[in-house]
């Protein structure tokens, strides 16, 4: 999580709360076009990803691989079925199914 938090500029804050014994993790990013924060939620133990922005939110199950683009984003996929949730540093975000 620290690599994550490091890539996208912001710490990593563990949740008060747990899932199967493991910590969950909250990202908090500002999106400058949006003028609102964007709050990831990492569950490593259920192998997920929420992002919520206001009252809308991307969720991303049975996360298999996260990628790392310095200065860019952090892609997080799904093989199958396919989909991937990428949060960029500044806040932009999208997800592809």
């Amino acid at each position: 999580m620290a690599d994550i938090a490091a890539l996208l500029g912001t710490p990593a804050h563990v949740e008060p709360y747990r899932v199967r014994g493991a910590p969950v993790y909250r990202v908090v990013l500002y999106n400058a076009v949006l003028q609102a924060q964007v709050v990831v939620v990492l569950w490593p133990a259920l192998a997920r990803v929420d992002l919520r922005v206001g009252d809308s939110a991307l969720v991303l199950k049975g996360v298999d691989e996260v990628l790392l683009f310095p200065g860019v984003e952090v892609m997080f996929r799904r093989r199958q079925p396919a989909a991937s949730l990428f949060v960029s540093v500044g806040g932009r975000f999208g997800m592809t199914t």
